[in-house]
């Protein structure tokens, strides 16, 4: 019998069909454990059915280590490793410069042992959906439980060099260029008038008059 896997994201599925390798389970309510694989599909959501990347185990396990890797790599904010690192692996991936894209190869000898390769143009939601599509498939238990992924800590002494210094000050940057908006915008606002407040005085004289002589008069 043939068992299929789905581990779907809203960007990305990956779809792992095979058999298990178990003479039989205890009941039809126990999920069989997928052991032995045929046959690994991609789906992108932004890509058609011809770009769906199609491959075996060896396929399956080289997406698993590439992928996690160069994820790793996004988020450290390290350099990537140099190509020849990934010499030996049938997967490929690499940033298409001056893009927020990704190119996923499979590369691959066909049944007359010619190199064919697969490819697929991935944005940064549809690479990030597959590393999560992977991480649910390492944690089922029942597909493929030998499948593991250990991967080596980079060292933090080399730095992307390909991001310049203006690209690591731009969040700086933009929130200095804010401040300097709300304070321009502050300016253009007129302060509210004040108007003084009249001086009480008790009583009120003409100049040249004595205010004693008022006094005399009317006590006369």
């Amino acid at each position: 019998m043939t068992i299929r896997r789905e581990y779907r994201l809203p960007n990305c599925s990956l779809i792992l069909e095979g058999w298990s390798d178990e003479p039989s389970y205890a009941s039809a309510n126990d999920r069989p454990t997928l052991s032995v694989l045929v046959n690994v599909e991609c789906h992108f959501s932004s890509q058609n059915e011809s770009s769906v990347l199609k491959g075996d185990r060896d396929f399956l396990e080289s997406l698993v280590r590439v992928v996690n890797s160069y994820a790793q790599w996004i988020l450290s904010e390290l350099e990537l490793d140099q190509p020849q690192d990934w010499v030996e692996e049938s997967v490929r991936i690499e940033p298409i410069p001056e893009t927020n894209r990704h190119r996923l190869q499979y590369i691959y000898q066909d049944k007359s042992h010619l190199q064919q390769t697969q490819q697929v143009d991935l944005t940064t939601v549809e690479l990030f959906d597959l590393v999560e599509a992977i991480d649910q498939l390492l944690n089922d238990g029942s597909t493929l439980p030998e499948l593991s992924l250990s991967l080596k800590p980079h060292s933090r002494k080399v730095r992307r060099r390909t991001e310049s210094v203006t690209q690591q000050a731009a969040p700086a940057l933009a929130g200095v260029a804010s401040l300097a908006v709300a304070a321009i915008g502050f300016s253009l606002i007129e302060p509210p008038a004040i108007e003084p407040e009249p001086e009480s005085r008790e009583e009120e004289t003409f100049p040249g008059e004595d205010p004693r002589r008022e006094n005399n008069e009317s006590s006369q």
